[in-house]
């Protein structure tokens, strides 16, 4: 199985010095139950979802996955000045994106 986790800084795992953060755990967790499976950590601290769309079409398409974990709006909410329909346009938009992308699509919540 590949799976791209992809989104901003709770992906990359910046608030979890210990273990690297949610999705290290999960590699770790895959590298022993099912060591033929790729995960691809593609968090980008601070990203919003205008950027979030056009790398899940430039770097999750290219990586052919299977699953995508994909986590947005942290950013937007916390620092944009996004309204709020703008905000439901860009992150339908985001999902839409990794629905093309991956036969499987599971939102994240803050972890």
């Amino acid at each position: 199985m590949r799976i791209v986790a992809i989104g901003s800084s709770l992906i990359y795992g910046r608030a979890d010095m210990l273990h690297g953060g949610c999705i290290s755990r999960i590699r770790a967790e895959l590298e022993l139950r099912h060591p033929d499976s790729l995960l691809f950590n593609l968090g980008v601290p601070g990203e919003g979802l205008r950027a979030l769309e056009r790398r899940i079409r430039t770097e999750c398409r290219p990586r052919s996955p299977d699953l995508i974990l994909l986590s947005i709006g942290i950013d937007d909410v916390l620092r944009s000045a996004m309204g709020e329909e703008e905000f439901r346009a860009a992150a339908r938009a985001c999902i839409s994106e990794a629905m093309d992308s991956a036969q499987t699509v599971v939102l994240t919540p803050p972890f």
